[in-house]
């Protein structure tokens, strides 16, 4: 993508992941001195991302972030017009152009039944009027499976936040709200659902420390090593590097990639690598760094050795004084030989 902005001469480009740019966009409305933890509900089209922050003007950290890429609005369109297709007296069913204009019909129908209590659908099939209706009890009741899916991921919020901000075309819908309310949060509807995301995004450069938090498992594969290093879920600071210890012993290599478990939908897991480390030289470096160490020690031993020489010399000279003046006094007492002390 950065390949891309470049080509097109866009100079400046960053990536920015979508809930760092809807948090950006919150804490850009917070007063001076005002911090807190928050939660995000993001039920767009295709994905739904739910996240929990410590926000201030200065610092976001991003507590937890689940997400299913595939659980969204269009679920819910499908959901609708599969339901609709049943209720016509002629079957459309493999039609594809009829149920693709039914399923532009059904979101229509979903942003109707999120103000009112019931919606109609008409279309034109072969010089045919089909239509039929729809209310919200029925939608609430053929979206059970979709409920299910949220209150399955809102489960996997550790800590949940008092106050969800509801972004996101698909969070106006009123069962979702239901649920999300079921947790015992209140919702809150400060941002633009369409436009947050956006609006944070073209305020990355404000000076705002964050700590973000990667939704999908990483592995770190050494051939050397049987077991691999899972990278889960880490805090990850914006430009500071992760680095990890390298196995002593290690040769050929190191690959990173995503998790088998968790592969991003529609990635070949056989593309799944994102990083692929060849290293050399591990084991020259780390027997110059042995042979240096070793260096180091005998040269402290040696000062150590030289320097309780002379503490014992001097012990000795002290010691000999000493005697030398109690013979000095006392002849009788050690005779005409004065004791020397020899180290």
């Amino acid at each position: 993508m950065l390949d891309a902005a470049k080509i097109a001469n866009i100079s400046n480009a960053e990536l920015v992941h979508e809930h760092i740019g809807a948090t950006i966009h919150y804490v850009s409305k917070l007063r001076r001195d005002e911090s807190k933890t928050i939660g995000f509900f993001d039920m767009g089209a295709t994905a739904t991302t739910i996240w929990t922050a410590t926000v201030s003007q200065t610092q976001i950290i991003i507590q937890t972030l689940v997400c299913d890429d595939q659980l969204g609005g269009s679920d819910i369109d499908s959901t609708i017009a599969s339901h609709i297709a049943t209720q016509f007296k002629t079957d459309i069913s493999k039609d594809e152009k009829a149920m693709s204009r039914l399923v532009t019909h059904a979101r229509r129908a979903k942003e109707i039944l999120s103000v009112n209590k019931q919606a109609t659908i008409t279309i034109e099939v072969n010089n045919q009027d089909l239509s039929a209706t729809i209310t919200r009890e029925t939608l609430e009741k053929i979206c059970t499976p979709i409920r299910a899916k949220l209150q399955q991921l809102l489960s996997k919020i550790d800590h949940l936040p008092e106050t969800f901000e509801m972004i996101g075309g698909s969070s106006r819908v009123p069962f979702v709200q239901e649920t999300v309310e079921q947790t015992g949060a209140r919702l809150s509807f400060t941002l633009n659902g369409d436009e947050a995301i956006v609006l944070g995004a073209t305020n990355t450069k404000r000076k705002i420390q964050i700590k973000d938090h990667f939704p999908f498992d990483l592995v770190a594969k050494v051939p050397e090593i049987a077991n691999d290093y899972v990278l889960s879920n880490q805090f990850m600071p914006v430009d500071v590097p992760l680095t990890h210890l390298i196995p002593k012993g290690l040769q050929k290599g190191m690959t990173i990639g995503y998790s088998e478990k968790t592969v991003p939908s529609g990635m070949d897991p056989a593309h799944a690598v994102i990083v692929a480390c060849e290293f050399s030289g591990v084991q020259e470096q780390l027997e110059n760094w042995i042979s240096t160490l070793v260096t180091v020690q005998a040269n402290l031993t040696h000062v150590y050795v030289a320097k309780a020489y002379a503490i014992v010399q001097i012990v000795s000279l002290f010691l000999t004084i000493l005697t030398c003046l109690a013979w000095k006094r006392n002849k009788t007492k050690f005779g005409r030989y004065t004791p020397i002390l020899v180290f």
